[in-house]
């Protein structure tokens, strides 16, 4: 479990100076519970306490149920986006704009497994910094030959089979991430994030190498999935 993050004790709401709480921020950083006016984005508190994943889990957990997650983030979206203040104060409009910005942000980090990784090693103190690449001499000769052999294929199949192994590898490497981040073993979790970031790369290339249009589905979602 990582340690989450929480808003100042002294808050109040700017509209009607009511008091918001620690326990109210918990529940909902976004409406005061006296005037239910919109508030400003507290910087203060993590993605997973944004996306009120905390309220349900009762922790920072690397395994998430990606459909409620889509399904609350559409849900924040109705409430926050910044249509729905058009005729409101410029300041209500531009809290609007900021907790929607941010709500955004929040999901696109927690949606995909690579980055939500990365966030909570960010969260438990342990960040992979830009270019870290920290891992085994004999991994890393073991995913170039990989890429080399990706650049050379022409075959759909042999290609998709490389991609179908890898995947396999993603998921094997996201179960042993969990356990980790579930043991708070966060140096261990760093090497096998390591390892799953040289892997989803390699999946990306694997699946946009299939150009062939039955394919090009799969090759949207892979793009998207991975990226940070």
């Amino acid at each position: 479990m990582v340690q989450r993050r929480l808003c100042s004790t002294s808050s109040r709401c700017w509209n009607c100076n009511a008091v918001l709480s620690n326990d109210q921020f918990q529940k909902s950083p976004f409406f005061c519970f006296s005037c239910h006016g919109i508030q400003p984005v507290d910087e203060n508190i993590s993605h997973f306490q944004r996306m009120e994943w905390w309220e349900k889990h009762h922790k920072t957990n690397y395994d998430l149920d990606v459909s409620r997650l889509q399904k609350f983030f559409r849900e924040l979206q109705s409430k926050l986006h910044p249509d729905r203040f058009s005729q409101k104060s410029e300041r209500e409009q531009s809290f609007s704009a900021g907790q929607s910005s941010a709500v955004n942000k929040a999901y696109r980090t927690l949606l995909r497994p690579l980055s939500r990784g990365l966030y909570m090693l960010e969260l438990a103190g342990y960040p992979v910094e830009e270019g870290d690449s920290d891992v085994d001499p004999s991994f890393l000769m073991e995913i170039m030959e990989l890429n080399e052999k990706l650049s050379e294929l022409n075959d759909l199949d042999e290609i998709k089979k490389i991609g179908d192994v890898n995947a396999e590898k993603l998921k094997g490497l996201m179960k042993e991430l969990s356990i980790e981040f579930e043991n708070k073993n966060y140096e261990k979790a760093r090497e096998v994030l390591m390892r799953l970031k040289y892997y989803a790369t390699l999946t990306t290339k694997s699946e946009t190498s299939l150009v062939h249009p039955r394919f090009s589905r799969t090759k949207q979602m892979a793009a998207t999935y991975w990226k940070k």
